[in-house]
């Protein structure tokens, strides 16, 4: 796929650093696709730093800020138009979500995808959660649950109805393990999962994942092996 226009940002913590954001197909083949996942490296004088690290010290303020500077910088690029792209939305985002809104509604062709999993939800109040079931209001946002499998995301969740989402995303550590020890189970599981939402497995490094997935309707998939078909392109 391609890169998106780098950025700047100073961190409290990090000071100056810059981050390169690029999308990460997301597809049930290797030729087609219309969903992709916004991905960051991020690095500093020093060199390059470790994007979960980085993510996980920063405040709250600096999500907030460092969300909306992503979501400028995809709605300024028109090729993103063709996918829904999905960005990591942390519950110092969700607890801000409103004053996105009105971005949302002045650009209905871009759909976004906004992925939370449980470590999220367990900070969110009642307030909270009228704001998330607010984003029905929106033709072109969805919201997605992220990690299932992992402890992060589960069953709970999903059975409660709490959250209308619009699809789950199976961890890589769940897909790696039901594929070695018990693929009859992974693939009923995978057939349960999409009978009510769209299904992204995370994870998908070879072909023997390929194939397994691809014989299970409303299955997508994500991972290296699609880095290796792709040849990311920078902005013109």
């Amino acid at each position: 796929m391609h890169y998106l226009e780098s950025f700047s940002f100073h961190s409290d913590i990090w000071g100056s650093v810059d981050l390169q954001p690029r999308l990460e197909k997301i597809s049930a083949s290797y030729s087609s696709y219309d969903s992709a996942e916004i991905v960051c490296s991020v690095t500093s004088q020093k060199g390059k730093i470790n994007a979960e690290i980085f993510f996980s010290s920063i405040s709250n303020c600096e999500h907030v800020e460092i969300f909306r500077l992503l979501l400028n910088i995809i709605l300024a690029d028109i090729r993103n138009l063709k996918y829904t792209i999905s960005l990591n939305t942390p519950d110092s985002v969700v607890k801000n979500l409103s004053q996105f809104f009105k971005i949302f509604e002045c650009n209905p062709q871009q759909k976004i995808a906004l992925e939370l999993n449980e470590r999220n939800i367990d900070h969110l109040t009642e307030t909270d959660f009228n704001t998330l079931n607010s984003i029905n209001n929106f033709s072109n946002i969805f919201l997605w649950l992220d990690d299932f499998g992992t402890g992060q995301s589960n069953f709970e969740i999903v059975i409660s109805k709490k959250i209308s989402f619009s699809a789950i995303k199976v961890s890589k550590e769940l897909f790696w393990e039901l594929f070695s020890s018990d693929k009859k189970f992974l693939q009923s599981l995978l057939i349960y999962l999409g009978k009510r939402h769209k299904v992204v497995v995370e994870g998908v490094c070879s072909t023997k994942h390929f194939d397994f997935l691809s014989q299970i309707n409303n299955v997508f998939m994500q991972g290296f092996i699609f880095m290796h078909k792709d040849e990311f392109v920078l902005n013109d």
